[in-house]
């Protein structure tokens, strides 16, 4: 097989037999691999020498060619030409010039590099010493936590073991199965029906809420002929009731409405049928309240002659024998306006017209006798004679005929007066209350909150019948706070920058939020810890914690909130220099306030305002009412400045969003902020002071004033600079939440549409609501500061018609309270040792001046 191959391969090289053989020596494999590595190593070999020759060659040419110029620069005779010796000569300089600039460029980029080296070492040393000191502080961290939450639980405990939470009483549901109530002996007559012992109080427990069943009038025909106009209004005024039920097994009161036109005996007695048949009459009329709103003669005898069991009767007119006390109701005619406002209905209250130029009602016991007999005591008679002739010259003038009428009386007639006998006594009559404003707002009071309109009227049964039950009212409303981010969404934060502090000094603790306390005790009224406040007529009052106002019975008022106090009852420990400015004192040593901030499309200003907000003492949460339909942006990063912001979507724009009673505000104390207003912070901590002191009123910062226009009448809004004040703008003002549920439920609407209307004027009115209520202007304290913002856009009260509007204003909102209650007043509070040079621990305290 072999020599077969072998031929073939010859036959293929056919013609070369020589050559083929000496190829098959070749190929033979103890020969190949010598001759592979000679083929390679021989031209690498050869290639290697050939290189150094060129090489050697070069190095050699350029060794004589330089040898050749250096001679030819040292000799004299050589065949260069001077010109390009010396150009030569200066291409070498520069050369060496150069050479000598790059190594001092290479020295001072080493010594650079050196130098950034031990930098880097230096800031790397740092950073891990840094990072060290971190983990330290994070761990004494943890442990400060840890040490806190285990104090707080300490505290929660010791609570509890010495101030065990009190269950409120479970509410009671009716008893269809109950038997007929009598706690009257048969010897006892129903005119003799009194609380007590005709009112069943278990179906009204203290948690109760006071339910009322409305027996509907189209399906209830308790008596034929209701007025039209009586039984529209009282059945929508009662639709508006909040203590309304639809459901009767829960109610607590029943209301029936009775015709007014029944004069027969068979009226009569079907009236009494009706009565008795009514779906939870009970066979006795137990806890039912029959409503006969007569506006006819004939009301006064529609009930004598029924049986009306155990109900109480509410209407106009009662017998004497008929009526019976502190159980039945005397309630007025309905003359007035189904409801609503009615202030377009009233006269005004000023100007306060007198009928008399000059009135006096009053006698000087001595000088009695003389006036009788019409002679003048002798001289020297105690100065009596000198009284005499000015009584005297006094009857002349008011006999004297003139336009203007004259009231002067000399002797009390019997009367008699008050005060010193040797002194003149002023006659106890009538005629001597001149003080027609003050009766003209108390009637005007009277009218609007008891007997303006049906919905008043009825109100007022509702509210007099309750506090006989002793069930506290409802709770004020709260509005919604709808947040304008989707419940999955969740905003970016970013570190606030951290502005410098305005001042060296201790403002107060930086505490956790937490809400105003609330009074969970019980459901009594005690004495202390209330406020007593003056009303406008000089009687004094008391404000209990945790009740909403009551606009029905003035003169029991309620605050919502733990200790709205006025004039505070119980004193407070104070303190002095250090611990004054890290402690609140007071009645309520620790407390805390909520910013409620307006805003519309001013983002970059909002978030500026918010983040100087960062290390505010006693702050509890920022409230920023969004008052744009457009939403912010969700790329906007907010401020963390350690506290809730809640950012809440209004249903339209309107500046009236900045004082409604928003849920989310759970403090007494509100800051109402606008977004452009720059406030330091030991300004915002000291107004906060002033207003704990001041709790009843405005407390702020920019002052306004109101003035009388001599020439064309009407009243004129004023900013200028003024010694005096009537206003303080609530763009920088505190305020209790109380007046938030006032300013928006129980002021007149049209006040509220015409800052709508202007979009403008929500300050005036809310200096008005307050000084109406509580007769004393608003607070100023001392600021060091402007209320502008540069750089921010053009707001509202740039506006050519911004004034204009704020004179037609204060004019319409006098005509609706029928008077401007705007009092003036000189009073500002400062710092007691305000600009005085003391001890850092010295200060901080201050005092009204």
């Amino acid at each position: 097989m072999r020599n077969l191959s072998y031929g073939r391969l010859n036959g293929r090289e056919r013609g070369n037999g020589n050559s083929g053989g000496f190829i098959m020596w070749l190929l033979r494999p103890s020969r190949l691999v010598p001759i592979i590595i000679i083929l390679t190593v021989v031209p690498l070999c050869t290639h290697y020498f050939l290189s150094k020759i060129e090489l050697l060659q070069a190095t050699s040419e350029a060794y004589h060619a330089e040898r050749r110029l250096l001679l030819d620069l040292h000799d004299p005779f050589g065949d260069l030409s001077e010109y390009k010796c010396e150009n030569l000569k200066g291409r070498i300089q520069e050369l060496l010039n150069i050479k000598t600039s790059v190594s001092n460029e290479l020295r001072d980029l080493e010594q650079r590099r050196l130098q950034l080296q031990e930098s880097i070492a230096a800031a790397t040393t740092r950073i891990d010493s840094l990072k060290q000191e971190e983990n330290h502080i994070k761990t004494e961290l943890e442990r400060l936590k840890s040490s806190v939450e285990q104090a707080i639980l300490a505290q929660k405990e010791l609570f509890e073991k010495n101030m065990p939470q009190i269950a409120a009483p479970k509410r009671i549901r009716a008893n269809h199965e109950d038997s007929i109530f009598n706690p009257l002996s048969p010897n006892h007559a129903i005119e003799m029906c009194r609380m007590h012992n005709c009112f069943d109080y278990s179906r009204c427990s203290v948690l109760s809420g006071f339910p009322i069943y409305f027996y509907d009038v189209d399906k209830y025909h308790t008596s034929a002929d209701i007025e039209i106009f009586v039984k529209t209004t009282v059945k929508q005024a009662l639709g508006y009731n909040p203590h309304i039920t639809n459901d009767p097994d829960e109610a607590c009161v029943f209301i029936a409405l009775i015709g007014e036109n029944l004069r027969s005996g068979y009226d009569k007695k079907i009236l009494e049928t009706n009565l008795h048949s009514l779906s939870h009459w009970n066979g006795d009329g137990r806890n039912h309240v029959l409503l006969n709103f007569g506006r006819t003669f004939y009301s006064r005898d529609i009930f004598t002659g029924v049986n009306t069991g155990h109900a109480l009767i509410v209407q106009s007119h009662f017998s004497f024998a008929q009526y019976r006390p502190n159980f039945d109701f005397i309630a007025p005619p309905l003359l007035g306006l189904p409801g609503g406002d009615v202030w377009h209905n009233l006269p005004p209250i000023i100007p306060a017209k007198r009928k008399y130029l000059l009135s006096f009602q009053g006698e000087l016991p001595p000088l009695r006798p003389y006036i009788d007999s019409g002679q003048l005591p002798l001289d020297g008679t105690d100065g009596l004679r000198d009284e005499a002739m000015l009584v005297d010259e006094l009857d002349k003038l008011q006999q004297t005929p003139t336009d203007d009428l004259f009231l002067l009386q000399f002797s009390c007639r019997g009367s008699g007066g008050y005060g010193d006998l040797s002194e003149w006594q002023i006659c106890d009559t009538e005629t001597t209350r001149t003080d027609i404003l003050a009766l003209r707002r108390q009637g005007r009071f009277v009218w609007e909150k008891y007997f303006g309109s049906t919905q008043a009227v009825l109100d007022s049964i509702m509210a007099v019948l309750r506090e006989r039950l002793s069930i506290p009212p409802m709770p004020a409303p709260q509005e919604p706070s709808p947040s304008v981010f989707n419940e999955s969404f969740e905003p970016l934060r970013t570190d606030a920058i951290i502005p410098d502090p305005d001042t060296d000094e201790n403002l107060g603790p930086i505490e956790p939020p937490f809400p105003s306390v609330s009074y969970s005790r019980n459901y009594s009224a005690p004495l202390y810890n209330g406020y007593e406040l003056w009303n406008e007529w000089g009687d004094p009052f008391r404000l209990y914690p945790n009740y909403p106002d009551d606009p029905i019975l003035p003169s029991e008022a309620k605050f919502s909130g733990s200790q709205l106090g006025f004039r505070p009852i119980n004193g407070g420990a104070g303190g002095s220099g250090k611990e004054f400015s890290e402690n609140l004192g007071g009645n309520s040593p620790r407390e805390q306030f909520t910013i409620v901030m307006l805003t519309y499309e001013r983002e970059q200003v909002l978030l500026n305002s918010l983040a100087r907000l960062y290390g505010l003492p006693y702050l509890n949460k920022v409230i920023v009412v969004w008052n744009s339909p457009r939403l912010p942006s969700e790329d906007i990063r907010w401020p963390d400045i350690k506290v809730p912001v809640q950012v809440i979507r209004a249903e339209r724009n309107s500046l009236n969003n900045r004082f409604l009673p928003y849920s989310e505000i759970e403090t007494e104390a509100v800051l109402s902020v606008d977004d452009d207003a720059h406030l330091r912070h030991d300004e915002i901590v000291f107004g906060f002071r002033v207003w704990r002191e001041e709790r009843d009123r405005v407390v702020g910062f920019p002052g306004r004033f109101h003035a009388w226009d001599l020439n064309f009448g009407g009243w004129l809004y004023n900013s200028n600079y003024s010694c005096e004040l009537s206003m303080v703008l609530t763009g920088a003002a505190f305020f209790h939440k109380y007046y938030s549920y006032v300013y928006s439920h129980v002021m007149p609407q049209a006040i509220r549409d015409k800052v709508d209307e202007y979009m403008n004027c929500e300050d005036i009115a809310m200096n008005f609501l307050v000084s109406h209520y509580t007769r004393r202007p608003p607070v100023k304290v001392t600021s060091r500061w402007t209320f502008r913002c540069p750089g921010c856009p053009v707001s509202l009260s740039e506006d050519d018609s911004h004034f204009t509007e704020r004179h037609k204003c204060i004019n319409f909102f006098t005509q609706v309270y029928g008077y401007n209650p705007l009092l003036n007043t000189q009073y500002r509070v400062d710092s007691v040792l305000f600009k005085t040079r003391l001890p850092h621990d010295k200060q901080k305290c201050f005092k009204f001046i």
